[in-house]
């Protein structure tokens, strides 16, 4: 399978690379329960924990933060 962007791999052949590091398979699971795991630890990962280039170093969880609050205005709460 190729991917139909040149500069990153396939999700098949990132999987199937342990270099790349994006995953690691504990194949064959036994459980749901086990590939939800994985899933999950893969997400934390890629959104919190992975630093990207291009954000200034910071992860994607963190960019989104520092985005919204760059560009949302406080909201005013009254107490009645």
């Amino acid at each position: 399978m190729t991917s139909a962007c040149r500069t990153s791999p396939s999700p098949t052949a990132a999987r199937a690379s342990p270099s790349t590091g994006l995953i690691k398979l504990r194949r064959p699971w036994k459980t749901l329960s086990d590939v939800e795991l994985t899933t999950a630890e893969y997400i934390d990962r890629y959104d919190h924990r992975r630093l990207h280039g291009g954000t200034g170093h910071v992860s994607p969880a963190e960019y989104r933060n520092n985005h919204h609050r760059a560009t949302t205005k406080p909201q005013v709460t009254t107490n009645n």
